[in-house]
């Protein structure tokens, strides 16, 4: 198999790590901001020295996600408290060379936040089969298009439910088909039989510097949303299993778009 490609069908894995904080930090819109970028530098620092090392320079989409730290109460992270936090991505390779190089009871910096990892458990990625619900932890920004030097405008699904389904839609099966070699058409009905609700009082902004060197930090927008689903075809399967660990929308490598499932209950 190719760098670039997934076996979809692999039974993949997602990484759940158990954090002990160092000092008590209240959650804010700048400690929140150097969470998500710190996760980010975090996992790639991970990556060197192995063949994942060139994924950041690469163009495309990348193969990784990550979730919310949690349980987090009173808005603050609260010294010698246990924290977890999800890393996913749908590719098994990717993730043992991950898992090789993190070390029990390090010491995690992320911005104000500081943890020791005290415990790593790789736990097997669900089929999506199992799921009849799909929810995004973190936000989920969704661009829209946008000609020359203009940065993208962000749109949510209640400022604009079409727009917002059509190219939330074609995020997704573009990773699917980068990463599968397949390709399903842009305008194939990937909402049929699946309902989509933004979560009440969810959309807020986050601010991102990409550049290290520079000061051009910008807000990255979105909203969390829950995906019922319904009785959905194969090829929406195929769609939702890669991209379930791949993450939805944009900016996943910053932990935006994270999504887990609520699982069907034999029997009910």
């Amino acid at each position: 198999m190719k760098w670039g490609e997934i076996n979809y069908q692999v039974i993949n894995m997602r990484i759940l790590l158990y954090l002990k904080a160092n000092r008590t930090v209240i959650q804010d819109k700048i400690t929140n901001s150097k969470y998500y970028s710190g996760m980010h530098g975090w996992i790639y620092g991970k990556l060197k020295n192995t063949d994942y090392a060139d994924m950041y320079s690469k163009k495309g989409f990348k193969k990784f996600c990550f979730g919310n730290l949690y349980p987090i109460r009173n808005q603050k992270i609260e010294q010698d408290k246990e924290y977890k936090v999800w890393i996913s991505s749908p590719d098994e390779m990717f993730m043992i060379n991950l898992l090789s190089n993190i070390n029990i009871y390090e010491k995690i910096n992320l911005g104000e936040f500081s943890f020791d990892l005290e415990k790593i458990e790789p736990k097997p990625s669900k089929r999506i089969e199992d799921f009849f619900l799909l929810k995004s932890e973190t936000i989920t920004n969704v661009c829209l298009p946008v000609d020359g030097n203009l940065k993208p405008k962000a749109i949510t699904l209640t400022k604009d439910n079409n727009k917002f389904k059509k190219q939330l839609s074609k995020n997704l099966i573009r990773k699917y088909n980068y990463f599968s070699k397949e390709d399903i058409e842009e305008d194939f009905d990937l909402w049929n039989n699946v309902k989509i609700k933004e979560i009440p009082k969810s959309e807020h902004a986050i601010k991102l510097n990409f550049t290290k060197e520079s000061d051009n930090w910008f807000d990255v927008i979105g909203a969390r949303y829950k995906f019922n689903l319904g009785n959905i075809n194969e090829k929406q399967k195929k769609i939702f299993q890669l991209c379930f660990d791949l993450g939805f929308g944009e900016r996943n490598t910053f932990g935006f778009g994270f999504v887990n499932g609520k699982q069907i209950i034999k029997g009910r």
